[in-house]
């Protein structure tokens, strides 16, 4: 299977009755070369085999490219949900309306033709197309070949419905029906978080970002806005007898910093306990952008915040004072520990970029534990030996022959020194410069191309 457009937008779910990961990724931005790429690992060693599929990104051949992914499994099948845009849209100018796919998990299992089913034209009465589908996952054991999917009037500035879908049945004879609810309260467009030297952050809008479902109550987050305080805020919802008639209540996640893209999961252990942890990305003109937790007891009380990873300066990536905060969170609940849930952030580098930091939370009473020694920062590089008194050495790979720059920064975001920047080839590099001129300390070290920094790393010389 060749990719060659950009690929972006990884989304990853760990399949615990199969014992096996998913993976879905976009690839290109045109109606002409967009495709989603879904993937099954072979085993249950993400580093092994995977077996690839394109789907379509035009599906509907009316010239539009798929963008944003959410996903989610029933006990059978895999959902993908896709917002589809017209050529050269920004943001969610050019929206058309969103999709979502059916897919059987044993044929990806097993590298055999995919069995699909593809749902579009999803206009409930009176309304216009659905924008954003969030599958809603089973909190536990996954054990029913239903699906839920939930998604809201995301573009408003305040409102108060939501739209339930319910996928019966597996292919080839699954049905679909669409339920419009009324919350008991409004959501509110979520402002620009706010970050130092009067930048801002973009929160995108009011989506639901995720959500799962147990003891006969679905349980959801999104973006919204605390009204008292003007801050952006988390909304987490609850959808109660969503199987007979359904009504939904939500509280308000607020802070003396701004909060964003929060991510969802279910921490109980059965029956009457609903316990769940919500992640989220966090700023202020005082607080540099980092990502923190928060419990929730299952009845009405949440926990204080917990700061997971504090950043370490403030975001500037060449776009004036908005700037993207990092689209994505993640979290995925370890389903043979009890209490355990992964999880995935942004932080703000030294060099002013967003960088992703990954944790393990751990329930405890009724706070978090965060276990220091598996928090790690995602990097495409090896850096060795650091620390170094003399020499440092760079490894890394490159999908392609280009110009590559070698830079130090201090933790200041200063540039302090142009190392190298030299034509690197297609495979495998090997970089090394001397330690000695720079005093002890810690900086970062980066390797930047024509679009921007590909990698970063703290080293520190002794």
């Amino acid at each position: 299977l060749e990719l060659p457009e950009i690929k972006y937008d990884p989304r990853v779910i760990y399949d615990p009755n199969a014992d096996r990961f998913i993976a879905v990724i976009l690839n290109g931005f045109l109606d002409s070369t967009s495709q989603i790429i879904v993937a099954f690992t072979t085993t249950n060693d993400a580093t092994g085999e995977w077996n690839l599929y394109a789907l379509p990104g035009n599906p509907n051949n009316n010239g539009t490219w798929s963008d944003y992914p959410t996903i989610g499994i029933s006990a059978s099948e895999l959902f993908i949900g896709i917002n589809t845009f017209t050529n050269g849209s920004t943001n969610n100018s050019g929206f058309v309306e969103s999709v979502f796919w059916q897919v059987d998990l044993a044929n990806g299992y097993a590298g055999e033709d995919l069995l699909t089913a593809y749902y579009s034209s999803i206009f409930p009465e009176g309304e216009k197309a659905i924008f954003n589908i969030t599958p809603v996952k089973e909190g536990l054991e996954i054990t029913s070949d239903e699906m839920y999917l939930l998604s809201n009037r995301n573009l408003s500035t305040e409102n108060d419905t939501f739209f339930l879908l319910k996928v019966s049945g597996r292919i080839p004879d699954a049905n679909l029906s669409v339920q419009t609810l009324k919350a008991e309260g409004n959501y509110y467009m979520a402002p620009r978080a706010r970050q130092a030297s009067n930048r801002t952050f973009d929160t995108m809008d009011n989506r639901v970002t995720f959500a799962f479902r147990k003891n006969n109550i679905i349980q959801f987050v999104q973006n919204t806005q605390d009204t008292t305080s003007g801050n952006a805020a988390i909304l987490h919802g609850f959808i109660l007898n969503y199987n007979s008639d359904p009504f939904i209540r939500h509280n308000i996640l607020s802070d003396t910093v701004d909060l964003g893209y929060a991510t969802l999961n279910y921490i109980g252990n059965g029956p009457g306990d609903d316990r769940a942890i919500i992640t989220v990305n966090h700023s202020s003109p005082t607080v540099f952008a980092g990502c923190s937790a928060y419990s929730f007891d299952g009845t009405s009380n949440y926990s204080n915040r917990l700061q997971v990873k504090e950043g370490e300066n403030f975001v500037s990536i060449g776009l004036g004072t908005f700037n993207r905060w990092g689209d994505y969170s993640g979290a995925q609940r370890k389903y043979n520990e009890d209490g355990v849930v992964w999880m995935a952030g942004s932080f703000g580098r030294p060099n002013r970029t967003n960088g992703t930091w990954i944790a393990e939370l751990k329930w405890l009473d009724e706070s978090f534990l965060s276990v220091p020694e598996k928090k790690f920062e995602t990097n495409i590089a090896k850096v060795f030996p650091n620390p170094s008194a003399d020499q440092i050495s760079v490894t890394f790979n490159n999908d392609k022959a280009e110009v590559l720059s070698f830079k130090i920064y201090d933790l200041q975001g200063r540039l302090m020194k142009l190392l190298l920047k030299d034509f690197a080839k297609k495979g495998e590099n090997l970089f090394s410069f001397s330690t000695q001129p720079l005093p002890s300390g810690v900086y970062v070290l980066t390797i930047e191309n024509e679009l921007g920094i590909v990698h970063q790393q703290r080293i520190i010389c002794q």
